[in-house]
């Protein structure tokens, strides 16, 4: 295995905080990934690879697994 170098956060985003029973996971996520490529400056074709996290989810929904 190769160890990584030259690593670099160059966007991050997060949703409003609250009860927001009208929109899914999916969307919540979506919404963060788009403003933090938006706050980067880059296009999809720049990404080599995009980490996302979510402490709350799995509790609510039954589903511990947020995919791929």
């Amino acid at each position: 295995m190769t160890a990584l170098s030259d690593v670099y956060i160059i966007g991050a985003s997060e949703t409003k905080y609250g009860e927001l029973w009208d929109r899914s996971l999916r969307e919540l996520a979506t919404e963060a990934g788009l403003k933090a490529v938006e706050e980067a400056g880059i296009t999809a074709k720049d990404i080599q690879i995009l980490y996302g996290s979510n402490s709350l989810a799995g509790s609510i929904s039954g589903q511990e697994n947020i995919g791929a």
